[in-house]
């Protein structure tokens, strides 16, 4: 039976994958385009590969206490969208409304941390690109989705048993400024960070 903390840690988990996914595709067209820095940041998704893994093994076991599959895994970015969307729709059909409700919290918890580790590749590009105005259009980009992301979360955080720190993780959104790399990192590890204090409202 799906628990409340275990659909959070559902939600949040398939937009961390997605992590992976978005970042080939970027670093791929990127390295293509001839970007300074591309190639680099393309191979270093090689250490992502087994953490992915374990994430997509990870969420399967969760969607099976409601219980419910998503069916093949993801193996690329087209296959990664079409098998987000199946878990987001089997959650939806065979979940309570109060769990359906935590789980949509968590996409957006993973969602923002998702944006956050995309600016932190773009960033990483901007560095080696200075002032590349499509790099900057990307940023622009991630700052206005968590900034959306942001005000879902306070709307979240008033339906959801740990509302109290689903508002204080959107606090966090609001302070991450996307504007330096290192500053950037340090937001991403504050957010993950308020992962598991969630969880831990949730079970309380």
């Amino acid at each position: 039976m799906l628990t409340a903390p275990h659909a959070f840690v559902l939600g949040h988990t398939v937009p961390i994958i997605g992590v992976y996914f978005r970042a080939l595709e970027l670093l791929g067209s990127a390295k293509d385009g001839d970007f300074a820095q591309a190639a680099e940041l393309l191979a270093s998704l090689d250490a992502r590969q087994a953490g992915t893994i374990a994430n997509v093994r990870r969420a399967e076991a969760l969607l099976g206490e409601l219980p419910a599959s998503a069916g093949d895994p993801p193996r690329t970015p087209a296959d990664y969208d079409a098998w987000a969307k199946r878990i987001l729709d089997a959650v939806e059909a065979g979940a309570d409304r109060s769990l359906a409700t935590v789980h949509l919290a968590g996409r957006q918890c993973g969602s923002a941390l998702q944006t956050i580790n995309m600016a932190v590749y773009e960033l990483a590009l901007l560095d080696a690109n200075a002032g590349d105005a499509q790099i900057t259009g990307m940023i622009a980009q991630e700052r206005s989705e968590l900034a959306r992301l942001s005000r879902s979360l306070r709307a979240a955080s008033l339906m959801v048993p740990a509302g109290g720190e689903t508002a204080q993780f959107a606090d966090e959104l609001d302070r991450t400024e996307l504007d330096s790399l290192a500053e950037t990192q340090a937001a991403m590890k504050r957010c993950a960070d308020r992962l598991p204090r969630i969880e831990a409202a949730l079970q309380s």
